[in-house]
């Protein structure tokens, strides 16, 4: 049975803001113009954030590397009422779409992204623990208690794999002659400090919503959220407080869209380089979530 088969069966067991602009000055002299001045991106506050909200998959900082998607996403919510599971998930795949996820469209046959609205989601949370500790959670104790707890709005969790990176014909003959094989399909680089032969790809995500823990939050903000927390192999109880980003929906006067420095991050994960140890990836994501936030800020906003 497939890992969405498993979901359905499960669940149906478990389930008996900005800053206003300043006042213009009338009184100025229209002959004056106004310096411009640009703040600098805080760079110890998109460190805090990157460092985070990013962990190495498995193997360790050195070793280890950013899991991401390399698949289209196909995303099925089941739970709850008819109506309301096709609403949110038509609003997550338009959250996907916005960040430029590349998405399996129309009938979603294997989803690879299994939403479940859970009336008693930690009840569900610890049956899917016990049931699925191996083949979900790798074994990882720590990663099984904080998905079973504490009680919150949205839990998730990323089964990730290692999977050799596809290199050209002429990259793949490079290899061949540093190893001294005549088999050069069969040849690759050796994995250094600098570079590695393996990549790092999510293949399932599974997220449960308590939908007694929303707080009357707007659909479309928990569709962003869920899509955001899809997109990222993040860890299962990051400390964002104060941060600028959509995983503070359900806190007072928390953004209910996907920030800047939401998309910042998604973008520079998907833009670096794979084949890099994650050390070497997280400062090159650092960089250029910098220069996207500046170039963010620089930016008019759409009329």
């Amino acid at each position: 049975m497939t890992i969405s088969g498993w979901m359905l069966a499960l669940a149906l067991a478990v389930q008996t803001a900005p800053q206003a602009a300043p006042p213009v000055d009338r009184q100025r002299a229209p002959d004056t113009v106004d310096d411009i001045a640009v703040t600098g991106v805080n760079a110890e506050a998109v460190n805090a954030f990157v460092g985070e909200l990013l962990e190495p998959a498995r193997l360790g900082r050195n070793a280890g590397q950013i899991a991401r998607w390399n698949d289209p996403l196909c995303v099925r919510v089941i739970g709850g009422e008819p109506d309301v599971n096709t609403r949110l998930g038509e609003q997550i795949a338009d959250a996907f779409r916005s960040l430029g996820a590349p998405l399996e469209e129309g009938y979603c046959r294997k989803p690879n992204v299994m939403v479940v609205i859970a009336d008693n989601a930690g009840g569900f949370a610890r049956v899917v623990t016990q049931r699925y500790s191996n083949r979900l959670f790798g074994m990882r104790r720590q990663d099984m208690a904080e998905f079973a707890n504490p009680a919150r709005p949205v839990r998730w969790q990323h089964r990730t794999r290692t999977t050799a990176i596809r290199r050209s014909a002429a990259a793949t003959m490079v290899a061949a002659n540093l190893q001294g094989s005549k088999d050069a399909a069969a040849a690759d680089l050796p994995n250094s400090r600098l570079s590695l032969s393996t990549a790092e790809e999510i293949d399932r995500a599974l997220i449960v919503i308590d939908p007694r823990r929303l707080d009357n939050v707007p659909s479309r903000g928990l569709a962003a959220y869920v899509a955001f927390a899809v997109m990222l192999d993040l860890p299962q109880l990051p400390d964002v407080v104060g941060a600028d980003t959509i995983l503070n929906l359900f806190a007072p006067g928390g953004p209910t869209e996907l920030t800047a420095w939401d998309r910042a991050l998604v973008a520079g994960v998907y833009a670096v380089g794979v084949g890099q140890p994650f050390t070497n990836q997280e400062s090159q994501i650092t960089r250029d979530m910098r220069r996207s936030l500046v170039d963010a800020a620089l930016t008019p906003p759409a009329p």
